[in-house]
């Protein structure tokens, strides 16, 4: 009902979902639950991050509703993932990001993630400071 409310605002654009500030998804059809969401409203994208790896159930439905609707709308990230995009890398240090890009908020190049936006507009890997 919310999606449903907020979605038909008149005037609104869309509207970005940062799924999971704690827990994670916790199966296959909770994941199909998101992706039939972000499907029925186009004007709903999500983002997030996921411990569920890539060749795990659960990693494996994140990755393929990602690749259904495209990252523009499904922007989930696979935590310490290693992989070549989609993931995040947790550093200690700058000089650690090997393929990815520091987050710009922790760097102080923005006042706050949503002035940022870099984890939902780009497919490249983030990497965060640990602390």
């Amino acid at each position: 009902r919310d999606l449903a409310r907020l979605l038909g605002m008149r005037g609104r654009v869309g509207v970005l979902v940062r799924l999971h500030a704690l827990g994670d998804f916790f199966s296959p059809e909770y994941v199909a639950f998101w992706l039939a969401k972000v499907l029925q409203y186009p004007n709903l994208a999500v983002y997030g991050y996921t411990a569920r790896q890539r060749g795990t159930p659960i990693g494996e439905a994140i990755a393929a509703a990602r690749d259904y609707v495209g990252f523009e709308r499904f922007a989930i990230r696979h935590s310490d993932g290693g992989g070549d995009q989609d993931c995040t890398q947790s550093v200690r240090a700058v000089d650690e990001a090997a393929n990815s890009m520091v987050c710009p908020e922790q760097l102080g190049k923005t006042a706050a993630c949503a002035t940022c936006g870099l984890c939902w507009t780009t497919r490249r890997n983030i990497a965060f400071l640990e602390h």
